[in-house]
């Protein structure tokens, strides 16, 4: 995101940034306005890439409203818009669509994304 500050220069001190001009410091951040926001992770393989994975359920700790979608192997398996109030929320995968190589996501919405988790299963004998 490009932010225009008008600002000379930053430092961050006890755990708070603060930006410089004209003579006077200003602590920059501290608004609790929650920002719109797209993002597309990188493709995880979550270990060996030539290991076929079984991805069930993903598990997403957020506050406000987002939509995710869920890639693997590059294809579409799931969108979906959540907004609750629920600590963590497990997103199941379709059954015919759970396994692949690698995984990707894509959030959209208005909020904070905490955290996004799954536990592949390994190929089975």
């Amino acid at each position: 995101k490009d932010l225009d500050l008008d600002i000379t220069s930053v430092v961050q001190a006890n755990d708070v940034i603060y930006g410089w001009n004209t003579g006077q410091l200003h602590e920059l951040f501290k608004g609790a306005s929650s920002e719109s926001l797209t993002y597309l992770s990188a493709e995880v393989t979550e270990g060996e890439y030539s290991n076929l994975k079984t991805y069930k359920s993903f598990y997403i700790r957020y506050d406000g409203t987002i939509t995710l979608e869920i890639f693997i192997d590059g294809v579409s398996v799931l969108s979906k818009v959540l907004s609750s109030s629920l600590p963590t929320e497990e997103i199941k995968v379709p059954s015919a669509r759970q396994q692949g190589y690698r995984v990707q996501f894509k959030v959209t919405g208005t909020g904070t994304v905490h955290e996004i988790t799954n536990i592949p299963m390994g190929r089975q004998k």
